[in-house]
């Protein structure tokens, strides 16, 4: 992963300098692709990140047997004492 990330930083250091020495026009319109690229690109990313966590939180929460059987107690006990 932190491969990944230095690649990355190395990309971006070498099209910084490519931007810098070109045509500021061709420079911005370049720039202004790369960033608009990533932040779409993030926005779908949370979007799938978005669908997967409510998949998964939408199952039912399974009750382990020793929470089951001290509610049972609770219910039993209230129901003795009134």
């Amino acid at each position: 992963m932190r491969l990944n990330w230095f690649i990355a930083v190395l990309i971006g250091i070498v099209l910084g300098i490519i931007l810098c020495f070109i045509d500021p026009l061709y420079g911005m319109v370049i720039g202004f692709g790369i960033i608009a690229g990533s932040l779409f690109r993030a926005l779908f990313l949370l979007n799938d990140i978005q669908k997967r966590l409510s998949m998964i939180s939408s199952k039912p929460v399974r009750i382990n047997k020793v929470q089951q059987a001290m509610d049972d107690y609770r219910k039993e006990r209230d129901q003795n004492q009134g």
